[in-house]
């Protein structure tokens, strides 16, 4: 198999937005109709949702997934702070003066959610609908298992070495991945010049009160309220160890009204465990509430 085969899974036109501190944002923009910004998780990139985006296209809607810069085809650079501040910064930028998009909705995966929340309690009149899929963390949910990569030296080799990271990510969920698919995954990362960003993300998660980042955690468990009355689909992998059940049932505490499915079989990466039922959930529920 050759080593760039998973191109053809994701066979979009690029399009480019310089940032405010001059680096390059890759985004893709398919179909036309109501706009829905989809943005990924940690160690993932807008590859996730390479199936979703043509199913949402033909519903009547424009897709927009977006690549944070340090993740998939945007710039990876090495000094650069890679606060969450400044991907919400980023992201502001696209949505409001790049695309200039009066409303919008959202569909989220894990560390995605934390920016595109903050973005929705800043600005709920520019928000429609909501889908979190396997979503943020809150502070005193973190993973354990970051502390390690914490560790001064050890935990930036660890992040950074032989593509550890990713590697565990493709393979953490309960269905295997063809190998073109985990190379899809992998493809943005091969070298360790490419991976800046996986080591300073776990420098990013707010471990305590005095972390720059953790008041933008903190808002989201604090002014979820902001958004309770617009439609919110939350969709969880059981076997998910990053944004473990327990995550699941905070959301379902601070959004009640929400409509909230787990799956028993799926892990972090939803739309490849259950790639059949998923994404038919999404697009049914978005023309439930299409207005």
């Amino acid at each position: 198999m050759r080593k760039d085969a998973w191109k053809n899974l994701y066979p979009y036109d690029p399009n480019w937005m310089t940032t405010s501190q001059g680096h390059r944002l890759h985004y893709v923009s398919f179909g036309r109709g109501t706009p829905i910004v989809l943005l990924h998780g940690h160690l993932t990139w807008s590859f996730y949702y390479r199936d979703l985006i043509p199913l949402l296209a033909t519903t009547g809607h424009r897709a927009i997934a977006i690549d944070q810069i340090g993740y998939g085809l945007s710039d990876h650079p090495e000094n650069w702070n890679y606060h969450l501040s400044d991907h919400l910064q980023n992201f502001t930028q696209l949505v409001d003066e790049e695309l200039k998009l009066p409303q919008f909705d959202l569909i989220m995966q894990g560390w995605g959610s934390t920016i595109g929340l903050n973005y929705a309690i800043a600005h709920p009149e520019r928000i429609r609908r909501i889908v979190i899929l396997d979503g943020t963390v809150f502070p005193g949910h973190l993973p354990k298992g970051y502390t390690l990569l914490r560790i001064p030296f050890i935990g930036k080799h660890l992040a950074r070495s032989q593509n550890f990271l990713c590697r565990a990510l493709t393979g953490e969920h309960a269905k295997n991945l063809p190998q073109v698919v985990q190379e899809g995954y992998l493809a943005p990362y091969e070298k360790w010049s490419d991976r800046a960003v996986i080591a300073n993300f776990i420098n990013d998660l707010p471990f305590s009160e005095k972390h720059p980042s953790w008041q933008l955690y903190h808002n989201i468990e604090t002014q979820i309220d902001t958004l309770a009355s617009k439609p919110i689909l939350i969709l969880w992998g059981e076997h998910d160890s990053i944004t473990p059940m327990e995550t699941f049932h905070h959301w379902q505490k601070l959004l009640p009204n929400a409509l909230a499915i787990s799956f028993p079989d799926a892990g972090h990466l939803l739309l490849e465990d259950e790639a059949t039922e998923a994404p038919p959930l999404v697009t049914r529920f978005l023309l439930t509430y299409a207005k």
